[in-house]
């Protein structure tokens, strides 16, 4: 965990970079220090049934689900819970609440109207194309091998019997491609202000170049596909 640290700071900068962010910054860091946490529980450590207990528990947001829990997922869950129960208590004194229970689904920003929530949790164009982004890059980079999962690039070279360079290049031009989507929606699309939609591009870079850095470095897989 302790060499995520880096990572995790340039993820939260990165998103919201503002100065008058820093009450976001600060609730950020904890919702991706949890998801830091889950996302190796979740493809390295937890079995299915353990994890669908896990799912379960989530869903009902409940202390009396702990109950039903492993002990080592005990203990995340209740900073999972405690977590969530700071934030609100700071955002109840202040009448919001509400961003709180759209926060359990994604990262609140501090400013921004129940009907921007309410947007990003459609999964709009915008949201659906850096979801994408980070699968496509998240994907090339570990290409399965980090986690010692299977990803989209191996399922890819199978189905269509190419090898590894095509697919990486491949979907180099597909995340470019993505990216003109993004602009395009960016630009067009009103109903939502540009504020919180710049939260979904700043997360999208932060994604790009994080992926892009350890594809660099000689000691991980996928040095030569962003060079």
């Amino acid at each position: 965990m302790v060499y995520r640290f880096p990572e995790l700071y340039f993820w939260v900068v990165g998103g919201y970079i503002e100065p008058q962010y820093s009450r976001s910054r600060i609730f950020f860091t904890k919702v991706i220090t949890i998801a830091t946490i889950l996302d190796d529980t979740y493809d390295c450590y937890g079995t299915y049934e353990e994890l669908e207990l896990f799912n379960e528990a989530i869903h009902r947001w409940l202390v009396s689900c702990i109950d039903t829990l492993t002990d080592y997922m005990k203990f995340m869950y209740k900073i999972f819970l405690d977590s969530y129960g700071e934030i609100e208590e700071i955002m109840g004194s202040e009448g919001k609440v509400y961003e709180v229970d759209y926060a359990k689904d994604l990262e609140g920003v501090q400013t921004l109207k129940e009907e921007a929530f309410k947007w990003a949790l459609s999964f709009p164009p915008l949201v659906k194309s850096a979801s994408l982004i980070s699968r496509i890059m998240d994907d090339v980079v570990g290409g399965g091998g980090i986690k010692g999962g299977v990803s989209s690039v191996e399922c890819y070279m199978k189905e269509h019997d190419v090898k590894e360079d095509y697919v990486y290049n491949l979907f180099k031009e597909r995340v470019e491609d993505v990216w003109k989507d993004k602009n395009l929606e960016l630009l067009t699309y009103k109903d939502i202000h540009v504020v919180f939609k710049m939260r979904v591009i700043n997360l999208a870079r932060v994604i790009e170049s994080l992926e892009s850095l350890i594809a660099t470095h000689p000691k991980r897989k996928g040095l030569a596909v962003y060079n």
